[in-house]
């Protein structure tokens, strides 16, 4: 399923509703049902991580071919020479960057990333791409989880009706 865009920088999850997502033109992975339960333990789940570890693909995962140490999203600094007609410099630019903690490398990040992604798509593309992925028996119970979502969902709603209608009375 697609979702609708939203705008750069304001990504909400809890904001995207199902029921406005486009069917993709491919299989689908999981069912509805395991979306709806995973969804359901990622919306407003505080993130498990520290700073920027996991918000560019191979900070923290890849790792330094000469030290072994993992790698870190850096921000790298563009030192341009004096190249105009005026004898003056173009201004400095800052960029996303990947580095050895180490100081092995220090490599535009935004290249690599955007390396993993077509690598990563074209694995996906292909047929046996499912089998890539584990099933297992995590002990959900889908039906206590659409039991439980739509009992929110009324409570929700009642509430809304409260305060709209003038019923709720605060203390």
């Amino acid at each position: 399923m697609l979702p609708p865009s939203q705008p750069t920088g304001e990504f909400s999850l809890a904001a995207i509703d199902l029921n406005d997502c486009a069917q993709g033109a491919w299989e689908a992975i999981i069912d509805r049902d395991q979306l709806l339960a995973t969804r359901a333990r990622l919306v407003g789940a505080k993130p498990i991580h520290n700073g920027t570890a996991r918000r560019w693909l191979l900070s923290g995962i890849a790792v330094c071919s000469v030290c072994g140490k993992t790698v870190r999203s850096a921000r790298g600094i563009t030192h341009p020479t004096a190249r105009r007609s005026d004898g003056s410099k173009a201004p400095s630019k800052t960029y996303h960057s990947n580095r050895c903690i180490d100081g092995h490398f220090h490599r535009n990040g935004a290249v690599i990333d955007e390396l993993i992604e077509e690598i990563c798509i074209a694995r996906l593309a292909e047929p046996d791409a499912v089998t890539s992925f584990p099933n297992p028996d995590d002990g959900v119970d889908v039906a206590k989880l659409h039991a439980q979502r739509s009992a929110a969902q009324g409570r929700r709603d009642a509430l809304i009706a409260m305060v709209s209608d003038g019923t709720h009375h605060s203390r």
